[in-house]
């Protein structure tokens, strides 16, 4: 059986989160871990998700900001996954949740509140 192609959206929206991986030009196993969960979570092959994550590793990859509130929402959620994995923030991390925070409207205390509540699981 073949899979379907991965739609654009879909594939931008995983790089978006690789990059944001990589912001702090590296990535341990629990980030790695966790991205090649959502990748297949977006059924994407591994194929796929491995180069995707090598060009991340190489710096080839940049943010891509979703059209829609929702979608915004939801990569903020994904990239809050994604910086918290490893039970650290650090700077690189937290410049990149505070911007992107800033285009679905949270200020630092509701992002605070969010990363505080990923931290805790």
């Amino acid at each position: 059986m073949t899979q379907a192609p991965i739609d654009v959206a879909t594939r931008r929206s995983f790089c978006t989160l690789v990059a944001a991986a990589f912001i702090d030009r590296n990535i341990d196993n629990a980030e790695k871990a966790l991205l090649y969960r959502k990748g297949r979570e977006m059924r994407m092959p591994v194929q796929m998700i491995d180069e995707i994550v090598e060009m991340g590793r190489q710096g080839k990859l940049g943010l891509s900001i979703p059209m829609t509130h929702q979608g915004k929402e939801a990569l903020l959620d994904d990239l809050i996954d994604i910086a918290c994995a490893d039970g650290r923030l650090e700077p690189a991390e937290n410049h990149l949740l505070m911007k992107f925070a800033g285009y679905v409207g949270l200020d630092a205390h509701g992002l605070g509140e969010r990363v505080r509540s990923r931290m805790g699981k």
